[in-house]
């Protein structure tokens, strides 16, 4: 299926999209009585120093995604093992604290039957859509194919192979290549992103429904309507170069409205940011997300996105990534904010973060999380003059702070090389953040930071 003619009913979907946008079904966001009894800053968002997770039994690991929610426990994914082989990883957290150090349960999810030992065995997203539905999604190895990976289970624990995706049927065949990237979830359902190799070996976008159901768009262009576990191509905005790549990396759902962001290579032969948005069961409004004033044009990339509504204000997401400055053509830093009010909706000029003073280099934002009103938070990593380090940036009203923990890089991170891949907050003192540092053998290991209590709980 391919969503090239779903433009057609622009004006449709945008109407439908501003009315699920801006519905204020996130009104209850706040964390419930009961949550998690955290240490937290008013008005701002705060994590303890990084700390390291080793797992038992496994050479080096790796935390790409996690996911926190409201009441509830952390869950993260990723992958562990040895440098020939790696497998699954899900650690749940289990609430207890001591100085920033949370306690997670560990668990090894079975990958589906006759997968391949490959170093890309591995989850890199997670979203629940109730405590008992969890969905973590990213890649596995079946003979000389890569193919996409769903686990399912729920935030205790109980993890397991979940269903199987159907590609795009302009897919590869000699070998099949695909990923799923990110997740995201709302109570009725679960929207997945990724990419695939189309028939010319090419990577394309796509997207996939793993759950639930998300209504029918006015108007909607026969056979253009995602079906469950049936990915899709989303095709990049017009003046994309025929035949070349585009990439899915970051998704946000309310109510029954999703944005999407990635990258796609345009007619020039250079990367730019995109937007899509799911509403109605289609994807709409495919759009250039603008780099900042100072871009070289060269490479743009957007690898996360949060959303939030506010009452009388509509709905406002960010977007987190980097681009190529022309001032020294390094990697840099960029958010960019979307805007939904009333009628209209946009994309505002985005905006270059600056790195903290130690930074030497390049830099990117890597996730990015938001709480009403408008408290957000991102990570990521740059370049210094011993190496990288992570970066963590809080919001206070109107810009951005670099706010770097010390000491974030754990002690065995002998050769500086640490970033934090995702965050997720349910609450100001209700956040975690994960990624990897690479230890004195040159292997990732997996490292994370709370917003925790400061005595056991």
């Amino acid at each position: 299926m391919d969503l090239r003619g779903t433009q057609t009913s622009r004006a449709n979907l945008r109407a439908l999209l501003l009315a699920l946008l801006l519905s204020g079904l996130l009104a209850a966001a706040a964390s419930p009585a009961g949550a998690l009894p955290r240490r937290g800053v008013p008005g701002a968002i705060g994590l303890y120093p990084a700390v390291q997770w080793h797992v038992q039994g496994a050479q080096q690991a790796e935390l790409e995604g996690v996911y926190c929610p409201h009441g509830g426990y952390c869950v993260a994914v990723g992958s562990a093992g040895n440098a020939n082989s790696t497998v699954p990883l899900v650690l749940v957290e289990t609430g207890a604290f001591y100085h920033g150090m949370a306690s997670w349960a560990e668990s090894e999810p079975k990958l589906p039957p006759g997968s391949t030992p490959s170093t890309g065995n591995a989850l890199v997203s997670v979203a629940c859509r109730a405590p008992q539905s969890c969905f973590a999604v990213g890649q596995v190895k079946q003979g000389s194919e890569m193919l996409p990976l769903v686990e399912t289970g729920r935030d205790t624990g109980g993890w397991k192979p979940g269903p199987t995706v159907g590609l795009p049927a302009n897919h590869s065949v000699a070998p099949v290549h695909a990923s799923l990237t990110a997740v995201s979830c709302i109570s009725s359902g679960c929207l997945a992103l990724g990419s695939y190799w189309d028939s010319n070996e090419e990577p394309q976008a796509m997207a996939v429904l793993l759950s639930g159901s998300w209504g029918t768009a006015v108007n909607a262009a026969p056979g253009s309507v995602l079906r469950l576990l049936d990915a899709v191509e989303v095709a990049p905005p017009r003046g994309a170069e025929a035949g070349t790549g585009a990439n899915l990396t970051g998704v946000s759902c309310l109510s029954s409205a999703c944005l999407a962001v990635g990258d796609y290579t345009n007619a020039h032969d250079n990367q730019e940011g995109m937007s899509a948005i799911f509403a109605g069961g289609i994807f709409s409004s495919l759009e250039t997300v603008p780099a900042p004033a100072g871009s070289a044009g060269i490479s743009t990339t957007l690898s996360g996105v949060s959303c939030l509504f506010n009452a009388g204000h509509g709905t406002t997401c960010l977007a987190s990534g980097y681009y190529v400055a022309s001032s020294n053509e390094l990697a840099t830093p960029m958010m960019a904010t979307f805007v939904a009010s009333g009628t209209t909706e946009t994309w505002q000029p985005s905006a270059q973060v600056a790195l903290p003073s130690n930074g030497s280099g390049s830099g990117q934002l890597n996730s990015v999380s938001c709480l009403p009103p408008g408290d957000c938070a991102a990570v990521g990593t740059y370049q210094t003059p011993s190496g990288s380090d992570a970066l963590f940036y809080d919001e206070v009203p109107n810009r951005w702070l670099s706010v770097v923990p010390e000491p974030l890089s754990p002690q065995q991170a002998v050769t500086g090389a640490v970033s934090l891949e995702s965050i997720d907050c349910a609450a100001t003192d209700n956040c975690a953040a994960v990624g990897e540092v690479t230890d004195n053998g040159a292997r990732p290991q997996a490292i994370e930071a709370v917003s925790g209590a400061s005595t056991p709980s």
